[in-house]
């Protein structure tokens, strides 16, 4: 919970959506940084002067990421501020929820408009369109959520990762072998380490 990650925005478009969906519930997953609770202090003040005591929680600081992933119809990321893989939504992708989020620098590197909803950072009412066209259609639900995790299983996967940082290994120390073919190597394999 921090200005720059954008909550105040999630709540005001949330806000725009609580009157036309009364089942829908707001998660805000997550805690102060450095023990500086002032913020989040101004989204709870903010979230009772709205009347939404009882459709917005505050989950705190959790462990079980996945399983609170798997509870949400949709997940929105709101930072403001360019965040470089944001793990937050590489989760989101992973466990094939289907987002909405603000076009930073860092989603726009990851993600495109067939693996989520790109809404211009700080817009409110863009935000809560985008929020309400997926709670209003599953199959738009679906086709995003499937796209996003297809992207992180093929493209951003671990074994994916390794290779990358062993092609720069490789580079870093002058190995002379073709890149591709190290590229396609096990992890581990390249360096003698696995067999």
């Amino acid at each position: 919970m921090t200005p720059w990650k954008g909550q105040h925005y999630l709540i005001e478009a949330f806000n725009g959506i609580a009157s036309e969906n009364p089942n829908a519930i707001l998660l805000l997953v997550g805690s102060p940084v450095f023990d500086n609770d002032s913020y989040q202090q101004r989204l709870v003040s903010m979230v009772g002067r709205l009347g939404l005591k009882e459709r917005v929680r505050f989950a705190g600081y959790r462990h079980d990421i996945p399983r609170v992933l798997a509870a949400m119809d949709v997940f929105a990321f709101t930072s403001i501020e360019k965040d470089t893989s944001p793990l937050a939504l590489l989760s989101a992708m992973s466990c094939g929820v289907p987002i909405a989020a603000f076009d930073i620098d860092g989603v726009k590197e990851l993600m495109t408009g067939d693996q989520c909803l790109m809404v211009p950072a700080g817009n409110v009412q863009r935000l809560a369109d985008s929020l309400k066209l997926l709670i209003a259609d599953e199959s738009l639900r679906r086709r995003l959520a499937i796209n996003a995790r297809e992207v992180v299983t093929t493209r951003l996967s671990l074994d994916r990762f390794a290779c990358r940082i062993e092609q720069v290994f490789f580079q870093a120390l002058g190995d002379t072998r073709d890149q591709a073919s190290i590229a396609t190597m096990p992890i581990g394999q390249a360096f003698g380490t696995k067999s």
